[in-house]
């Protein structure tokens, strides 16, 4: 037997006799190789897959924290417009998601402060053009309704009678919410001149319940809307043009309703206007003045509310105006809120 044998022995114990086995050392020693061998390309392999995995999830989280990091950049630049792609439901896509509802929120907020900034400016330009020494004007018109009376000619005193109630209304630029009673105050004697305009050709009804008029609304709602139907709405077959001015409130919400019974307007002329008063799309012929007070509207008191119109040729047109019922230091509170907030 070579000495590099390996023996083992084990007796047994019924029979007495003793079991010997040798085992080569250099068979042994090969199996053993063989199984490191197999150690060592087990654990090689497993290296190189986690190498392989770390490497694709770097170059995966690398690639997104760069999606990231240009999106901030763009916004930096002023590109609210930017979103970022949600993926999955990890800490990444929880910051994505995070990131493209800060980019939405601050995009409406930019674009509602520039709007109403806009409104402003625009508001003081006209305050500026018109405050030609408005005690001057107001004087001189109270002078000439005076001397009118002076010569019995109470018509023309009338006539200056509004045209100062109007002049005061229009240049106190200080309140931009207003006591629903004095906003019809001011369009009764808006159309009080245009009746003297219009003569017999004009027909105003206005239903006003009385528990309404201390409600709040924004100043200059209702006079661009009845300016329209007096420009847009005369009838082409000579009849009086006839003007219904309705207030109602349901569920919180004061409903405006003008119409007229003028020529209306065709269906696609309808759906162009809708557009032009939304914002869609921009038409001049059709002016600013329905689409600033939608937009007004909205900028003040949200989406839900606003203007909408309706027509039918040759039947005439209705526009609808919605506000918050609020009565008006509530409705002051809730737009100063709604800006600063």
């Amino acid at each position: 037997m070579p000495e590099e044998d390996i023996l083992s022995n084990k007796s047994v114990s019924l029979s007495g006799l003793k079991i010997i086995s040798a085992v080569s050392d250099e068979k042994l020693m090969k199996n053993i190789w063989g199984i490191i061998q197999k150690i060592i390309l087990v654990t090689g392999l497993s290296i190189l897959c986690l190498v392989t995995i770390v490497t694709v999830l770097h170059k995966y989280y690398k690639r997104r924290f760069h999606d990231l990091a240009s999106a901030i950049s763009l916004i930096s630049q002023g590109d609210f417009d930017t979103r970022l792609p949600v993926n999955s439901d990890d800490e990444i896509g929880y910051l994505s998601q995070t990131f493209n509802t800060m980019c939405e929120t601050l995009d409406i907020y930019i674009k509602k402060t520039y709007l109403a900034e806009t409104q402003r400016r625009t508001a003081e330009l006209y305050a500026l053009q018109a405050q030609i020494n408005p005690h001057f004007l107001a004087n001189t018109l109270e002078s000439i309704r005076m001397r009118a009376l002076e010569d019995d000619n109470y018509e023309v005193a009338e006539m200056l009678a509004n045209l100062g109630n109007l002049f005061h209304w229009m240049k106190d630029f200080n309140h931009d919410i207003v006591y629903l009673e004095d906003e019809i105050d001011y369009i009764e004697s808006y159309l009080e001149l245009q009746k003297f305009r219009f003569g017999d050709k004009l027909s105003v009804l206005m239903n006003v319940p009385p528990d309404i008029l201390y409600l709040g609304i924004p100043k200059f709602t209702l006079q661009p809307i009845v300016e329209n139907n007096l420009t847009h709405g005369f009838p082409q077959n000579s009849q009086p043009l006839e003007i219904s001015i309705n207030f109602q409130v349901c569920d919180n919400i004061i409903t405006l309703t003008i119409t007229d019974n003028g020529t209306g307007m065709r269906e696609e002329t309808l759906a162009d206007l809708q557009d032009h008063i939304a914002g869609i799309q921009t038409h001049s012929s059709y002016g600013l003045a329905l689409r600033n007070v939608h937009t007004r509207i909205q900028l003040l008191f949200g989406k839900q509310y606003g203007l909408s119109i309706n027509s039918k040729l040759y039947r005439g047109t209705a526009v609808v105006v919605t506000l918050p019922a609020l009565e008006k230091k509530e409705m002051e509170k809730y737009v100063q809120n709604d800006y600063c907030g």
